[in-house]
């Protein structure tokens, strides 16, 4: 998935690398805990539907600041 954004990749960075402020701007990621380094454990609580938050577990893939971070997780 990727997506545009307008401001520069210091501020996205800024944003991404803090995973305790996730919640203030991705509306589906509720809270965010555990090290951004790849192969670290994160968990991630979500909610995508107003009934169920979901609990999912990711693994970091790729970080590559200031242009790279991918994970891949399960609910």
């Amino acid at each position: 998935v990727a997506t545009e954004i307008d401001c520069s990749a210091t501020q996205v960075w800024e944003k991404i690398q803090n995973l305790s402020k996730y919640s203030e701007w991705n509306p589906f990621i509720q809270n965010a805990k555990g090290e951004l380094k790849v192969g670290e454990k994160l968990k991630l609580k979500s909610q995508l539907h107003k009934d169920r938050v979901f609990d999912i577990a990711v693994v970091v893939k790729l970080f590559e600041p200031p242009q790279v971070l991918a994970w891949q997780g399960y609910f």
